[in-house]
């Protein structure tokens, strides 16, 4: 998950936060669905049957799908000299992020690793901004972008279209159009599919608290978005409790201790990151109560390691670092002069991604890894065992 710290954090921009999710409502369904007893199908996404998102993002997500960019423009003979501004490997999405990025690459023999711009987040706007204009002022062929904030990052993706040089987004977006192309996984859907499947759960009805992510931070506010306007279809669904996690097993270990003292009845949690979902098990065990159904977003190896101990029933749409290797094959097109999507979701071109429940723990669960890593594996073992899992 990008950014896992045990303090929030302030961004010169933020991305849509509670005010917004309001305006982002769907209708709501002609019948509440019973509760099985089973995990849930996964919901339909947006190329299926879910009624369309209308927040900002995902409205540009939707226009941009249909556009194909000619890049002919951007041909240069290999090797590539280009700039990554990424997250960094301050955790295991980040660490496997740049692993699967770096193996790319490297396998490719198209790319200048030696002269190559890396520019790490360092949890600052301002940082990806000057990396982007040391990119800028250096003549880059490319550059490959992980976005802290969509807003925050959007005029220096501005400048450098404008000066000529190719900007392929991923993982994360930009509050413009004025950019080459993005692969990236579509973040207010998965809030939206995620909540959709635990409302699914429990009946349409009952007490659900909400775990988030660092506030202000693009992930967490939109998966939050998603997540509300999903059950916000549910009239019988109350939230009980909201708190930040942090993206941090220790930080939601102490927040779910304060809210299940609050509150005696708890049918259901949404969690905006599964790093969050091993201090939310962890604090339902202290207090000797069961673990209610967890729902929520970018499922981590730890996770399904305790759900399978445990028994625990759950669903996850998957947030994968290994992405990355799609955004350097769509770099490398891009410097060849190919044509491209200008949106690309990351879930059409990796293996292994679908959303899943307790039925598939073992086709995701990768024993030989640590809690931090995060699939799917597209390299093998000793890549991931090099990179510290």
């Amino acid at each position: 998950m990008p950014i896992v710290l045990l303090s929030a954090i302030s961004l010169t921009a933020a991305a849509c936060g509670d005010d917004d999710a309001g305006s982002a409502t769907t209708a709501a369904p002609a019948s509440t669905p019973a509760s099985t007893g089973e995990t849930p199908a996964p919901p339909a996404t947006s190329e299926g049957e879910a009624p369309a998102l209308t927040d900002e993002y995902s409205q540009q997500i939707a226009r941009l799908k249909e556009v194909t960019v000619d890049t002919a423009e951007f041909k240069k003979e290999a090797p590539y000299r280009v700039a990554t501004i990424v997250q960094g490997p301050i955790n295991g999405w980040g660490t496997i992020f740049d692993a699967t990025m770096n193996a790319r690459m490297e396998e490719t023999g198209k790319f200048d690793m030696a002269n190559r711009l890396y520019v790490p987040w360092n949890f600052d706007v301002a940082n990806q901004q000057k990396g982007i204009e040391d990119a800028i002022a250096q003549g880059v062929d490319a550059i490959m972008l992980t976005s802290l904030s969509r807003a925050g990052l959007a005029a220096s993706v501005e400048r450098a279209t404008a000066a000529g040089i190719p900007v392929i987004l991923c993982m994360a977006g930009a509050e413009t159009d004025q950019f080459t192309a993005e692969v990236s996984a579509e973040m207010p859907r998965m809030g939206y599919d995620s909540a959709k499947a635990v409302a699914e759960k429990i009946g349409g009805t009952g007490k659900i608290v909400m775990i988030h992510g660092i506030a202000g931070v693009d992930a967490a506010e939109f998966w939050k978005l998603g997540a509300k306007t999903a059950f916000a279809e549910y009239p019988d669904i109350e939230i009980v409790a909201e708190q930040n996690g942090d993206w941090s097993t220790a930080d939601s270990l102490n927040v779910m201790r304060t809210v299940l003292v609050q509150e005696p009845e708890i049918d259901a949690i949404w969690a905006g990151g599964f790093e969050m979902g091993v201090g939310v098990v962890d604090a339902f065990k202290e207090a000797g109560r069961d673990v209610p159904f967890i729902g929520g977003t970018g499922i981590t190896n730890g996770f399904l390691r305790i759900a399978q101990e445990d028994g625990l029933d759950f669903f996850a749409v998957q947030f994968p670092p290994a992405g990355s290797a799609k955004c350097v094959d769509t770099m490398i097109a891009v410097l060849e002069g190919q044509p491209v999507q200008k949106y690309t979701s990351v879930v059409t071109v990796l293996p292994d991604v679908d959303a899943f429940g307790p039925e598939q723990i073992e086709a995701n669960y990768k024993p030989q890894f640590n809690d931090d890593f995060i699939g799917p594996a597209i390299y093998p073992d000793a890549v991931y065992v090099e990179a510290g899992f």
